[in-house]
C-alpha cells in the first residue's frame, strides 16, 4: 500500500487570520501614535512610489521600521512584541479562520504560519496559537543587540513564501498542502496547494 503523505496547513496572517494589517497597530503599541504617524508623514514621498512600482515592498518596510523602531533594543522590542501578541492580537482575529486552524490541529495536521509580518510579535503569537512552525519577515539586529530597521534576508511575501516553505519542508510532492491566503502576496502559495482557500 502507498504511504499516506503528511498533511500540512499553511496560513497567511495579516487579513487572513486577522481583520487588518498588524504592523501599524504594533508600531503604535511599541513607540506610540505620535512617533509612528510623524514617521509615516516624513515617508510620504517614498510611500507614494510603491503603487507606481518605483519602490519595492522591502524598501518600504525597511524605511518604516528604520523610522519607527530602528535604534531600539532588541530585548525591549521582543518583550513588547510578546505583550502585543498577548494583549492586542486576540482582538484582531477572525473567529471562523481560527476555528479552521483548530480543526487542522485536531486532525493532527502540521500547521505552519507563513507571513510577511515581522518576527518580533509574530513568533510569540504563533507559538501561543499552537502553530508547529512560524516563518516570518525577520528584523536585523546589530552586534550590540540593537534593531537596525533593516530586514534579515528577504521580506516574506509572494514567491519568497514558497521558497521559505520549501526550504523548511523539502520537496512539494512530499506532502498534501492546505493553504489559506487573502492577497496576491499569497498567489504562489495558493497555486501550489492541493486545497487552496482564498479569503476563506
Amino acid at each position: 500500500m502507498p504511504i499516506e503523505k503528511p498533511k500540512v496547513a499553511v496560513f497567511d496572517f495579516d487579513e487572513t487570520l486577522t481583520h487588518c494589517d498588524t504592523l501599524l497597530p504594533f508600531l503604535r503599541f511599541a513607540v506610540g501614535k505620535r512617533k509612528t504617524y510623524l514617521a509615516l508623514l516624513r515617508l510620504i514621498p517614498l510611500l507614494i512610489q510603491y503603487p507606481l512600482k518605483l519602490a519595492s515592498r522591502q524598501t518600504i518596510k525597511e524605511a518604516i521600521l528604520s523610522a519607527c523602531i530602528g535604534g531600539l533594543s532588541e530585548n525591549y522590542l521582543r518583550q513588547t512584541g510578546a505583550d502585543f501578541a498577548q494583549s492586542c492580537i486576540p482582538k484582531l482575529l477572525k473567529s471562523h479562520v481560527m476555528a479552521r486552524l483548530q480543526w487542522h490541529l485536531q486532525q493532527n495536521h502540521r500547521c505552519i504560519l507563513v507571513s510577511g509580518a515581522i518576527d518580533i510579535y509574530l513568533q510569540p503569537w504563533g507559538k501561543s496559537a499552537q502553530f508547529h512552525h512560524v516563518i516570518s519577515t525577520n528584523c536585523a539586529v546589530d552586534n550590540n543587540g540593537i534593531i537596525t530597521g533593516k530586514l534579515e534576508g528577504e521580506n516574506c511575501w509572494g514567491t519568497e513564501k514558497m521558497r521559505r516553505l520549501a526550504e523548511f519542508l523539502g520537496p512539494r510532492e512530499g506532502y498534501v498542502l492546505y493553504a489559506y491566503g487573502d492577497s496576491k502576496g499569497d498567489a504562489a502559495l495558493l497555486s501550489a496547494a492541493d486545497y487552496p482557500y482564498y479569503r476563506y
